[in-house]
């Protein structure tokens, strides 16, 4: 794969920023932001027949935010036996509502908590059929909404028989009518083998294109992040896609894509009409933060990584998460609402809601 990674000294790298995209570089050491404060931060109580909550991805409808959740654990077996579903969704309707426990469990016709996504017949035949511990799971990697609908992108995992064994099969997407309704699948996966995943979170902008920005895993301590665009209708096409290069514009091959930043995890890609950019928000997992990086356009150049808060840090590993979640904003745009989750036996653990106000100079 050709990543074009400048690797220069600082005087070259303002020459060629117009290309590879600026930022790699925060500051990890301040707890204080020099782009607003934090006005609230609660864990979110879990909902009734949930054993607990992990990070969520989102939809973000007019009515709230739709969160979408992996691998969810039922406090009683469902009519099928298992206490298990591969994923399950809640609407939020306000930062209120998710503090107070007041989420809107996606259920089954018993009232139980349902898959958003739901596994074929041949998969669930498929691990009804094993017996070497491993199980075919389908768990959310980000999305958006257009004219009413969400479109909803999917990894298909094998995962087991170890806590950690996982392989991934492919990528998919759903489509939803509506926040309060299951995602239907959209035929065959739209990357799979050999190719490398492209779903992610992502918007509308005004030019009509869906904008996303992916982030791979190159090498230890070396994520690097891109830009695709497509337009909304052939989201379920994946020769319909398109990766921004620095030198040749918007390129048919994934591989030539520009590295537009270096970062770990998801990335929630958008535009602020209070800052007046786009934001590009996601979790530091090395330093237990959440950070932001702005951007005149959806393909950059995208300015250095800022610190929005610092996260309570977890007694092992990482936290995870990281998510902004546009629909409980506030009608200016000023006030943010992003989640992370944390295990701590020093702070509160759980999945965090927190409110961060940006600065209005």
């Amino acid at each position: 794969m050709i990543f074009l990674r400048f690797l220069l000294p600082a005087a070259m790298m303002l020459v060629l920023c117009f290309c590879a995209g600026c930022g790699v570089v925060m500051d990890t050491e301040s707890s204080v932001s020099r782009l607003g404060t934090v006005t609230g931060d609660c864990v979110v109580p879990v909902p009734a027949g949930l054993e607990a909550l992990g990070a969520p991805v989102s939809l973000e409808f007019a009515e709230g935010s739709l969160w979408i959740f992996g691998e969810t654990r039922l406090t009683q077996p469902n009519t099928t036996g298992s206490n298990t579903i591969p994923n399950s969704a809640a609407l939020v309707r306000s930062v209120n509502d998710a503090c107070t426990g007041h989420l809107e469990v996606l259920p089954d016709a018993n009232g139980a908590p349902a898959p958003f996504i739901a596994l074929t017949p041949e998969e669930e035949a498929e691990n009804a059929a094993r017996t070497d511990g491993k199980r075919i799971s389908v768990t959310p990697r980000g999305g958006l909404v257009w004219q009413g609908k969400g479109y909803l992108y999917y990894d298909v995992l094998l995962l087991g028989p170890g806590v950690f064994d996982m392989e991934w099969l492919g990528t998919g997407l759903c489509v939803t009518p509506a926040a309060g309704s299951a995602c239907a699948r959209q035929g065959a996966l739209l990357w799979s083998g050999a190719q490398s995943s492209w779903g992610s979170s992502g918007f509308v902008d005004n030019d009509g294109y869906v904008y996303l920005i992916r982030c791979f895993h190159a090498a230890a301590f070396e994520d690097l992040c891109g830009v695709t665009r497509v337009m909304p209708e052939n989201m379920a096409d994946p020769e319909a896609y398109r990766f921004y290069n620095g030198f040749n514009g918007w390129v048919e091959d994934p591989r030539n894509f520009t590295v537009a930043f270096d970062g770990p995890g998801a990335v929630t890609l958008g535009y602020n009409a209070f800052l007046g950019q786009y934001t590009a928000i996601s979790a530091n997992i090395w330093d237990s933060s959440i950070e932001m990086r702005v951007a005149p356009s959806p393909s950059g150049p995208w300015e250095n990584s800022h610190r929005l808060f610092p996260a309570v840090k977890p007694d092992s590993w990482f936290i995870s998460g990281g998510t902004e979640h546009p629909a409980l904003r506030s009608a200016d745009g000023r006030i943010l609402a992003i989640t992370y989750h944390t295990t701590s036996t020093t702070g509160p653990s759980g999945l965090h809601l927190v409110s961060f106000q940006l600065r209005d100079d």
